[in-house]
């Protein structure tokens, strides 16, 4: 189970704008990232503890705490360092572009993200917490979210052409439908 996110902000008040204004950009986009791996850890229910551990490298990426415990005291032992073997996560920042991805090779996390086993296996699973868990969908609503707030709230470079609040804006209401 792998996700990738990469957003293009070539938009034309950004070649115009001073340092300070990228570093304002990049900074609404890490608080979104933020938002984003928070709401997906949420969802994230721990037993072994192994599913939250294939997140921990991502959250560390974007500066994000993860709690992993209790685990369950009947859990399979091992979880935590399984987990942690089987996730990976990239950060890359580039002009105009920023690009995070992580994946999971958690197998079980990657079933529970598309379906309820609780359904589908009455007879082997009674899930406390059964999916779909839809975690992309999930952690897009959340970035989107965040980053709507940060981007209304930044102070524009150039008020008569909207700056880089109003083109951002306008941006993931074109990719997102908003």
């Amino acid at each position: 189970m792998t996700f990738r996110m990469r957003v293009d902000y070539r938009i034309p008040s950004y070649k115009n704008a001073s340092d300070k204004y990228r570093k304002q950009v990049k900074g609404v986009y890490l608080e979104g990232l933020k938002a984003y791996m928070r709401a997906i850890i949420e969802e994230v229910p721990v037993y072994s503890a192994e599913s939250r551990a294939s997140l921990a490298e991502a959250a560390k990426l974007v500066g994000v705490p993860i709690f992993l415990g209790p685990i369950s005291p009947d859990a399979p032992s091992g979880g935590i360092a399984k987990g942690r073997a089987k996730g990976e996560a990239s950060l890359t920042f580039r002009r105009g572009q920023f690009e995070f991805s992580h994946s999971s090779e958690v197998r079980h996390l990657d079933i529970n993200n598309k379906v309820n086993v609780n359904l589908l296996y009455p007879q082997f699973f009674r899930l406390i917490k059964p999916g779909p868990y839809q975690l992309e969908a999930v952690g897009l609503s959340a970035y989107i979210r965040q980053t709507e707030r940060g981007f209304s709230s930044a102070s524009d470079s150039n008020p008569k052409r909207g700056g880089i609040a109003a083109a951002v804006k306008g941006f993931f209401r074109r990719i997102f439908g908003g």
